[in-house]
């Protein structure tokens, strides 16, 4: 009986710690910090707060830019340290430095901000690892759209923990990690699966969906509906690739430019 109840109660915080007891957040504004044209389309962007620094990918290359200046860019078709077989996705280490996937070679490769070469994670006991993210305790999640599920792999060991999503997960474009949950979103199906940081799944929401506290951000072809309001965000008349938030910062990345917003919000007490 007292097992029971012990297994009963992991179990309830397991489930609690995806949806915590949280505050409930109001934004205000989206206040503009920066913004500035591109003369390509990048496939994805991210914002470094510590670094202050943006990181683009565009197909095999990675430019880094800061105050609205190309510092490096680097990549190309290669195995040099710096270059790429087939580069598929980039994340933020938690200490601001870039990290990037090359499915090709089946490696994670870090950067620092100025894009010199720092080390590499082999993934040779992968088959097609195409997206990845990295949590704040260094844990990295891949995806592999060959067995079509997540793995973790431990930071320390560079080796598979555990793997989650198989069965449901079919064509992962984007996966994001969160501080008590994961999101994957499947381009094919137009669907974000939720689960929490154990692998197990919570739910299923329609669209490409973005979290930011307690809030669901949805990318439109021109804006971000906030759900719970139903709100248009951040209208413009260039077609939105992605979004990336970092603490009060919204990175909102175009077909043809980067807008950087400030979150001003308030907490209900």
């Amino acid at each position: 009986m007292k097992k029971l109840i012990v297994i009963s109660f992991i179990l309830v915080l397991i489930n609690c710690s995806y949806n915590p007891i949280q505050k409930k957040y109001f934004i205000q504004e989206l206040k503009p910090i920066e913004e500035f044209q591109l003369n390509f389309h990048p496939q994805k962007a991210l914002f470094s707060s510590s670094e202050q620094r943006y990181f683009l990918l565009e197909e095999n290359f990675v430019h880094i830019y800061q105050n609205r200046r190309l510092l490096n860019s680097l990549g190309g078709l290669g195995f040099e340290k710096n270059q790429f077989d087939h580069l598929s996705d980039i994340a933020l280490a938690p200490d601001g430095n870039l990290m990037a996937l090359d499915s090709f070679q089946k490696k994670i490769k870090k950067f620092d901000a100025e894009g010199s070469w720092m080390m590499e994670i082999s993934l040779s006991e992968f088959s097609e690892p195409t997206a990845f993210d990295i949590a704040l305790n260094e844990d990295i999640y891949v995806y592999d759209n060959d067995k079509k599920e997540i793995f973790i792999i431990d930071p320390f060991s560079q080796k598979i923990s555990f793997s989650f999503g198989k069965f449901k997960l079919q064509s992962v474009k984007k996966l994001k990690v969160y501080k008590n949950f994961v999101t994957a979103y499947d381009q094919k199906n137009y669907l974000t699966y939720v689960y929490n940081k154990l692998g197990q799944f919570q739910e299923t929401l329609d669209g490409n969906i973005v979290f930011w506290r307690d809030k669901k951000f949805k990318i439109e072809k021109f804006c971000f509906t906030q759900l719970a309001e139903n709100s248009k965000l951040a209208v413009g008349t260039s077609e939105i690739i992605d979004l990336f938030v970092q603490e009060d910062r919204l990175l909102v990345v175009r077909k043809n430019s980067l807008q950087l917003l400030q979150i001003a919000f308030s907490i209900e007490k």
